[in-house]
């Protein structure tokens, strides 16, 4: 009995050797490009655990995907237990790559060997890429804030699932994607490919050369079909990088007005037809501004129409719109604005001219409504007549009891009658000055409520100053200003044109801060103590007050629009 169970288990000992555990390696191919993946399949026989050291893969592959599985079988009455992890990498150079071995516990792989090509180029017939990318910039020759359009063109001439682009990253400019993506379908050598064209514009901020990185496609080949079908392979695709030039604001360019690079701008009035104007009737001005190759907040305020105290002027807040196209943006500015004329006589409304770039012809242009004058007359008025009471001429002889009476009635009548145009004059002037009364209330109130906003904007500002955030502080700066001076200055220059006390230090304080702001590699670091302290001593005059008041309420419906 002894014996026996000894033979048995020197049996199972030799079965243990017999089925020691291994660890094996397989590439699904052992030649590829680069951009593409390749599936590592490691393989383990045995019951031994954890998982494998993929560490030394991550040198030259980037490991976009894992998946694990294990199976059982018995076979012959033995137990055999397997695992596999199916590894997908992606090179990251080309050339010939060793793989180390893997190990596992006590356990290791064999070394394999992968080739990894160049990418086919795009356009080649002997080797025509399934997918590649195309980008395109409509022009590399600008200048700073000018529109530039990038096309990005995917061409796919196979089924493509899970795809992803990296959207373009561009330091010291804005970008913004334009509309929705278009898809159709083009030959190049030969061969149908599916074209998905997306479309951004860039306006960089600043001059000098600069680069648009390449973008990246990440995306996967179509797989199987069923349940359990293996995902198609990974693929990855770079675009070409693009250089832009992008020049300073031309010297030409006059002062004080903002920079206006564009395809075209148009400046365009109305509202003003009307032939016959009196006091007390109500006009509205539209006028618009309209740039193609601009954003709608790039476009500069309206100046003021009218100073003349006989015609009172209630600008309405604008309506800024961008119109976006396949060749870029077209943006435009809408100002209303209600005149009421108080006086009678001859208004002058003054020209208005507004610099502009033109970026196909590379010369400066004005956009231009000329002086308009309106002749005000008169309000039309009416003057009530009284209606004539017939009278009876009184006989020589005595009156008679009949006729007293009847004389005594007329009397009577006149009085009822002055007493009931004198209520009802009355009531007309309440019904005048009542809703006045109410607009003088609300506008106090609005006041005094722009009065706190203007306070709380300067503690802001001069809290940026005091811990040196140059953009916060302008950005500040501009938001206080819109609130004190009306028309409000559109940048930090003209803030410094609307200062009278300590004119001298605003403008050197101003100056230094647009300076940094614009070009901050060429300036030392911005210190704003003494901004602050002239913000903190700053005192809002009458007229200034008067000038920053709220606007009174629309008279009309289309004015609130």
């Amino acid at each position: 009995m002894r014996a026996l169970f000894l033979m048995i288990l020197l049996m199972l000992m030799i079965s243990d050797e017999a089925c020691a555990d291994s660890l094996s390696a397989n590439l699904d191919r052992q030649q590829m490009h680069i951009g593409e993946s390749v599936h590592l399949e490691l393989k383990l026989q045995g019951s031994s655990g954890g998982t494998p050291d993929l560490s030394p893969l991550t040198q030259d592959f980037e490991i976009v995907g894992q998946q694990q599985s294990s199976s059982i079988q018995i076979i012959n009455g033995q137990m055999q237990r397997s695992t596999q992890w199916q590894i997908e990498l992606m090179p990251r150079h080309t050339g010939r790559i060793a793989i180390p071995p893997i190990r596992l516990g006590s356990l290791q792989s064999q070394p394999l060997d992968l080739q990894v090509l160049p990418e086919a180029p795009a356009g080649n017939a002997q080797v025509a890429d399934d997918v590649f990318l195309n980008v395109q910039l409509d022009q590399q020759d600008v200048y700073v804030q000018q529109q530039v359009v990038l096309s990005v063109q995917l061409f796919r001439a196979i089924d493509l699932a899970q795809a992803q682009l990296t959207e373009p990253d561009v330091p010291h400019a804005t970008v913004q994607r334009l509309g929705e993506d278009a898809n159709y379908k083009t030959t190049r050598n030969g061969r149908t490919y599916i074209v998905t064209e997306r479309r951004y514009v860039i306006f960089p901020q600043q001059h000098g050369d600069m680069d648009i990185p390449a973008l990246r496609l990440d995306a996967r080949t179509g797989g199987g079909i069923g349940l359990f079908a293996r995902p198609g392979r990974m693929l990855r695709r770079f675009s070409q990088a693009q250089h832009l030039h992008v020049r300073p604001i031309p010297a030409q360019w006059p002062q004080g007005y903002d920079w206006l690079p564009a395809k075209h701008l148009q400046l365009s009035d109305s509202g003003l037809e009307q032939a016959d104007i009196r006091v007390g009737d109500a006009l509205t001005r539209t006028i618009r501004l309209q740039a193609d190759g601009l954003m709608a907040a790039q476009l500069p305020d309206l100046p003021s129409t009218t100073t003349d105290p006989g015609l009172k002027s209630y600008p309405d807040r604008p309506t800024l719109h961008n119109q976006q196209g396949k060749h870029g943006i077209i943006g435009w500015r809408e100002q209303k604005i209600a005149l009421m004329p108080t006086q009678p006589g001859t208004y002058t409304l003054p020209a208005i001219r507004i610099p502009w770039w033109d970026t196909t012809s590379q010369r400066l242009q004005w956009a231009e409504l000329p002086a308009r004058q309106l002749q005000i007359k008169p309000a039309a008025t009416a003057h009530a007549t009284p209606p004539v009471m017939p009278t009876t001429k009184p006989a020589a002889t005595m009156p008679s009891a009949s006729s007293s009476s009847s004389s005594s009635g007329g009397w009577r009548g006149w009085f009822w009658l002055t007493l009931l145009f004198a209520l009802a004059w009355l009531i007309t002037l309440a019904c005048w000055l009542y809703p006045r009364w109410q607009q003088k209330q609300a506008a106090r109130q609005q006041l005094r409520e722009h009065q706190q906003c203007e306070k709380t904007l300067r503690r802001q500002a001069i809290r940026a100053c005091e811990t040196n955030q140059p953009d916060e502080a302008a950005k500040a700066l501009l938001r206080w200003s819109a609130k004190v001076f009306s028309p409000a200055p559109v940048n930090l220059l003209q803030l410094a044109d609307v200062m009278s006390d300590n004119a001298m230090q605003w403008r050197q304080q101003l100056s230094q801060l647009d300076r940094y702001c614009y070009d901050p590699a060429s300036a030392s670091p911005w210190q704003g103590r003494d901004l602050a302290e002239l913000l903190k001593a700053w005192k809002p005059r009458a007229s200034s007050q008067a000038t920053s008041s709220p606007s009174l309420p629309p008279l009309y419906p289309d004015m609130a629009r």
